[in-house]
């Protein structure tokens, strides 16, 4: 019997072809799509997806972790942001005592990653970035040297990591936008 070839006829009367694959049919998981409008269409909008499970808002809404919104959203979210890693400084600077170098790790790999991503994505957030400096100088750089930078000018300048995030938040942006302008105007 050559390759090919079936060995029994009846086969394929027993179990005929299951036809062509057809992908699975993909739906909205409703309860996690939003849909951001302008306020003007937010009649005709509600009118459309009644009953679908889609949550419209005009106020605005995160989106694979920066602000899609209006400016007073995007101000209300980069703060709640900003609160929460003051929250996380505070954590570091008490376990530094003990693992320091995890500590700067989880610094400059982590916290300082998503500092750089807000400021790259969303504009005029470096303000809220003072929490954060406060925080640095006031508990994470004692902790690290025993040194009490906020009364010495001279510590404070020479202990800042790679600059402080309200001073580089504006040029991030600023960088962010130049480089993809050709992408938005093709």
């Amino acid at each position: 019997m050559s390759l090919g070839q079936r060995s029994d006829p009846d086969l394929v009367s027993k179990h005929p072809s299951p036809g062509p694959i057809r992908p699975k049919p993909t739906h909205l998981n409703s309860s996690k799509t939003w849909l951001l409008m302008k306020e003007r269409f937010m009649d005709k909008a509600d009118n459309l997806f009644h009953n679908t499970g889609v949550s419209i808002t005009c106020e605005g809404q995160p989106f694979l972790g920066s602000p899609l919104s209006t400016a007073e959203f995007a101000s209300s979210w980069a703060e709640k942001k900003v609160e929460h890693w003051v929250c996380e400084l505070s954590t570091l600077s008490y376990v530094l005592r003990v693992h320091t170098q995890e500590v700067y790790s989880a610094l400059t790999h982590g916290l300082m990653r998503h500092w750089t991503y807000l400021s790259k994505t969303c504009p005029d957030v470096s303000p809220f970035f003072r929490p954060l400096e406060d925080m640095l100088h006031s508990k994470l750089l004692p902790s690290l040297t025993s040194l009490d930078p906020l009364n010495d000018i001279l510590c404070r300048d020479l202990l800042v990591l790679p600059s402080s995030p309200e001073s580089w938040s504006s040029s991030q942006y600023l960088n962010s936008l130049s480089l993809c302008v050709g992408l938005l105007l093709t």
